[in-house]
């Protein structure tokens, strides 16, 4: 799907999803990220990078998974390596905004976390 851009916008800029502080509640914008520190909206508005709540760049329908891909994570959970790729699903859900929380249950035992690399299949998704 393509859109058009406001005037000054192009392409290649930094495409962001974000919240505003309105009136009625947060406000969900989408727009690109300036080399001035603003937000340029869809709609032409702008806003301060540092008044918004920063959201995942796209909203997937489902995520595939790849388990134990890191040989070292994997051996320091002391797991075998598997002989074919271990696939599982996560809940869209999962995608967790920048400076956001992680939420786990109370009977957890601990959190395991790791940096992760995503694939965007069938929409277009810049830097």
């Amino acid at each position: 799907m393509s859109r058009l851009l406001p005037e000054g916008l192009s392409p290649g800029d930094l495409f962001v999803r974000y919240l505003v502080r309105g009136g009625k509640g947060p406000e969900e914008r989408e727009g690109c990220l300036l080399p001035d520190g603003l937000l340029r909206s869809l709609d032409g508005g702008r806003d301060r990078a540092e008044e918004v709540i920063w959201l995942p760049p796209v909203r997937p329908g489902k995520i595939v998974a790849v388990g134990l891909n890191d040989r070292g994570h994997a051996l320091e959970m002391g797991k075998p390596l598997p002989e074919e790729p271990l696939l599982f699903l996560k809940a869209s859900s999962a995608l967790g905004a920048h400076k956001g929380c992680v939420v786990y249950p109370a009977v957890s035992s601990r959190v395991d976390f790791e940096g992760e690399i995503a694939l965007v299949i069938g929409d277009r998704a810049d830097h």
